[in-house]
């Protein structure tokens, strides 16, 4: 678990009162029947139960006049009508979660690196269902390195014998490496990878990115460069030195005086704020 959780305990446990309902929960049945027409599309759900029908979460910018998913008759139809993502809606973003993004021939570029290294230990986190696009004369376990389905990747970073951390630079996984400092190799693909990869390259100089060739792919020889410049050369000494210097700002940044302790804790407050707000405005509505 992350050290800093510790701090920020008090403060969530005062987020829960905000959403948790006095409410009874609904029927099991119920509740399953809700879970697969919306499935997970939200780590944080507020109860609308407590607003005036006026203000209710559920009525606000859907694009539908009466009774929203209702009246679209599923979700998908719901969802392309309900907050706009860029050029992109929140139900094609969906329908493209699952796919995947490494297809057969950069998977093998990576397992061929892996396994012919001899100066590197790995693992290596390929999702059971990716697992068939390895090649077949690849060993998930051997002397030298470990596939898995899954891991801890906080615990993993963690642990002191990481030495690199190879990485599409999404922004959790990048807060979680900088956060312990540990340096990075990239290979972005979409969204905000791209412009993580220019901050973390360019401006921040705590890793390393990996270039693709005319087919979207970065090649094996690519890859162990970037590995081995990270490991080996003076520029993988001042990525290494940047981020025990992040590492430093974001311990301080997370500890009780820091800024991102005090605007977690003033967002908490705007909630318990807004609650009060809408309790008033519901008491004068009667």
């Amino acid at each position: 678990m992350n050290r800093w959780h510790g701090t920020l305990t008090p403060i969530l446990d005062k987020l829960y009162s905000i959403v948790s309902t006095s409410t009874p929960p609904p029927h099991k049945k119920e509740r399953e029947q809700k879970h697969s027409e919306y499935g997970a599309l939200c780590g944080l759900s507020i109860s609308s139960s407590r607003l005036p029908s006026s203000i209710a979460l559920k009525s606000i910018s859907d694009g539908f006049d009466n009774s929203g998913l209702a009246e679209a008759g599923n979700w998908k139809v719901y969802l392309e009508r309900f907050w706009q993502v860029g050029p992109k809606t929140l139900a094609e973003l969906l329908e493209k979660h699952d796919r995947s993004v490494l297809d057969e021939e950069q998977i093998r570029e990576i397992a061929y690196v892996l396994r012919d290294s001899d100066q590197s230990y790995f693992l290596w986190v390929v999702k059971a269902s990716e697992e068939t696009k390895l090649p077949k004369d690849f060993e998930k376990k051997s002397e030298k390195g470990l596939v898995v389905g899954w891991c801890s990747q906080l615990k993993v970073l963690a642990h002191e014998a990481i030495g690199c951390f190879v990485t599409h630079w999404g922004w959790n996984s990048t807060l979680e490496a900088l956060s312990l400092g540990v340096p990075m190799v990239a290979m972005p693909y979409w969204f905000d990878q791209s412009i993580n990869a220019k901050l973390i390259v360019d401006v921040w100089k705590m890793g390393i990115r990996a270039t693709v060739d005319e087919k979207k792919i970065v090649r094996g020889e690519v890859l162990k460069y970037c590995i081995m410049e990270k490991m080996n050369s003076e520029k993988g000494k001042e990525v290494k030195g940047n981020m025990v210097q992040w590492k430093a700002l974001a311990a301080r940044f997370v500890s009780k005086e820091g800024s991102s302790h005090k605007n977690i804790a003033e967002f908490v407050n705007s909630l318990f704020n807004l609650q009060a707000a809408c309790r008033e405005l519901q008491n004068n509505s009667c």
